[in-house]
This record gives C-alpha cells, sequence and structure tokens, in this order.
C-alpha cells in the first residue's frame, strides 16, 4: 500500500505498479488501510480485478496524452509577461535550515476544510466535533512535543531557456563568502565578468492543450535579467511514527489516525509558513502534483538542498519522501492559484 500528501493514483499506476511483481495499492484515506490490507491478504479477484482495470485505465489514458499534438494546435507561445517591465524581486535571504520550527507557527495556517475531506466529512455537526477534536490534538502536539517540525529553504538565480525549461546558476557569494542575497547582488559587478555557472536545468512541461507551463513564469535567458526560483522541503512527523505507534499500542486508533492526518495538514502549512515568511508572493506548485507531476524532480531537489542532512527527510526507491508528512516544491515570485 502507498499513500501520503505526495504519492498519488497515477504515479503508483505508471512508475510503481508495472515494476512490482504484486498488486500495489494507492489509498487516499488511511480509514481504508483495514479494508484494502484484508482484499490483499485474501487475495479477493474482484478487486484484484478491478485494481488491475483501474490502473490500466490511467496508462492507457496517460499514454494518449503523451501523442504529439498536430501542428497547428501547439501551444501558445506568447510570452504571458513583459519582461522588459516585469518586477523581478530576490527574495530576502539565500538559504535558510529551520530546526524545530514553532508548530504555534503552522496552526493558523491549517486548511480545515482539507482535514474535513480526509475524513470524508463535510461542515456540520460531526465536522465541527472533528476539528474540535483536532484543535484539541493540536495542543496536545505542542505542550507534549509529539512531533518535530523542520525545514530547508533555497533560492536560486535562473532564467528560462524556452517555454518548457528553467536553467539554474549558482549563488555568486560576496567577497566575504556570507552568500545572503544582500552581499550577491554587491557583487554584479565581479558576475557580469565571469560567466554564469550553470548548476542543472529543471523540466517543466505544459500540463494540458491550454495550460501554462511553470517556465513560462521566469524571465527568459534573452530577456538579459535574472530571476530567482526557490525550493523548499519541510517535514512535521520528526518522531511521529514512535508516538502514532504508541497509541495504537493503546487501542486508540481514532487518536492515532488524528495525529496522522493533522500532521499531514501542518505539513502543508509549514509550506505556507515558509513561503509568506521568507518568499516573495506568487505560486508555490508542490512536485508530484497536477502542474508539476514529474516526481523524479524531488532527487534534483534533494541534492541541490542536500535535504537528508540538513533536515532528515529521506526519499525511498519510488521517490516517496519519510517521514510521510513531508512537502516539497517550488516558490515563484510571480502567478497565483
Amino acid at each position: 500500500m502507498i499513500g501520503g500528501a505526495t504519492a498519488s493514483d497515477i504515479h503508483t499506476s505508471l512508475r510503481i505498479a508495472p515494476v512490482y511483481s504484486a498488486p500495489v495499492v494507492y489509498t487516499i484515506d488511511a480509514s481504508k488501510s483495514a479494508w484494502v490490507t484484508q482484499c490483499l491478504v485474501n487475495k479477493d479477484p474482484k478487486f484484484l480485478a478491478d485494481l488491475a482495470e483501474h490502473q490500466e485505465s490511467l496508462r492507457k489514458a496517460e499514454a494518449e496524452k503523451n501523442i504529439p499534438e498536430p501542428k497547428n494546435t501547439q501551444k501558445n507561445t506568447a510570452s504571458l509577461f513583459d519582461w522588459s517591465n516585469e518586477p523581478i524581486q530576490a527574495p530576502s535571504v539565500s538559504r535558510i535550515v529551520l530546526d524545530d520550527i514553532d508548530l504555534n507557527l503552522l496552526i493558523p495556517h491549517i486548511h480545515w476544510a482539507m482535514f474535513l475531506a480526509a475524513w470524508k466529512t463535510k461542515v456540520g455537526p460531526e465536522g465541527d466535533k472533528l476539528i474540535a477534536d483536532g484543535k484539541a490534538m493540536l495542543a496536545r502536539m505542542v505542550s507534549e512535543k509529539l512531533t518535530v517540525a523542520r525545514a530547508v529553504v533555497e533560492f536560486f538565480p535562473c532564467n528560462a531557456i524556452d517555454n518548457e525549461n528553467v536553467e539554474l546558476y549558482a549563488s555568486h557569494k560576496a567577497p566575504n563568502g556570507c552568500g545572503c542575497i544582500e552581499c550577491s547582488l554587491q557583487s554584479t559587478i565581479l558576475r557580469k565578468r565571469q560567466p554564469k555557472n550553470q548548476i542543472c536545468t529543471l523540466h517543466f512541461p505544459h500540463t494540458s492543450a491550454k495550460g501554462n507551463s511553470l517556465a513560462e513564469y521566469i524571465a527568459p535567458a534573452d530577456s538579459h535579467r535574472t530571476d530567482y526560483i526557490g525550493m523548499f522541503a519541510g517535514t512535521t512527523g520528526i518522531g511521529l511514527q514512535t508516538n502514532i505507534d504508541k497509541l495504537r499500542a493503546e487501542g486508540d486508533d481514532y487518536n492515532a489516525l488524528m495525529l496522522q492526518l493533522l500532521a499531514d495538514r501542518l505539513a502543508e502549512a509549514l509550506s505556507v509558513y515558509l513561503q509568506e515568511t521568507y518568499s516573495p508572493k506568487g505560486i508555490r506548485p508542490a512536485i508530484g502534483y497536477a502542474i508539476c507531476p514529474e516526481h523524479e524532480q524531488k532527487s534534483t531537489l534533494f541534492n541541490l538542498l542536500d535535504v537528508e542532512s540538513s533536515i532528515g527527510i529521506s526519499l525511498t526507491e519510488s521517490l516517496m519522501m519519510t517521514p510521510v508528512s513531508s512537502v516539497c516544491g517550488y516558490y515563484f515570485s510571480r502567478g497565483e492559484y
């Protein structure tokens, strides 16, 4: 079974299930885990047949999406911005690593509607009770330190080299070596005398025939203006599993599930908090979701930010993040949801 905030049905069907001999199931709701486990252990023929048919239909649909478009329906290449006048705002920091973030800073950013959706419940008496129980558990998470939040954020100079690819450059340090954005900007003359030090290229495909690529939100190289892209990784799950296991051992499955779902929501709240605190206003696409579907980019991000040694998040062979209540993605200084 596969689940978690950064997993998806489509990624499981396309990238994981085909390379395993046994069935692989994506579960969006932790409350279904027991039923799915029973079906797998009992080798339920209808369940397995429906699963295989469902995953094959997703693979066929994805294959059809990758058929090249006729020339007369190619994507519009008109620029989204007037790059001669579009403001480019340098971020306030170049890199920051945060350890043991106060959960009280994240709680105001929790999306309670998504919390209820995880319980398959809407606003109403039942939803109100779940939120009340959730707030009580949040108080315990803070007072008893049931989990620890950590994050790393780094911004890179960059330019779009076409409408689907962004080239990242190494940050230039000032002579004093502090590496902050302010000092980097003071070394403008030095940068102009030296060629840009490209470190990697990020591929952002158009997600639909009419959709825009994320590369179109970055100043193109021919604008002769350096833009910036932020990368982030964060977790609200350090030490969490031990406390979930403890609750389950005590027979308290309800609060064990409550704790896990709240940690997931806090992880998303963490990405919002980091953006509001350190990034210019814009979009924050998470890797693996519709607008940024290539999970392989996690490997690039983890290498560039040195995520595992910096904050303790690791990637599995199938590019899942552990702890489960973790997020990673990008910060753009323009665009809106």
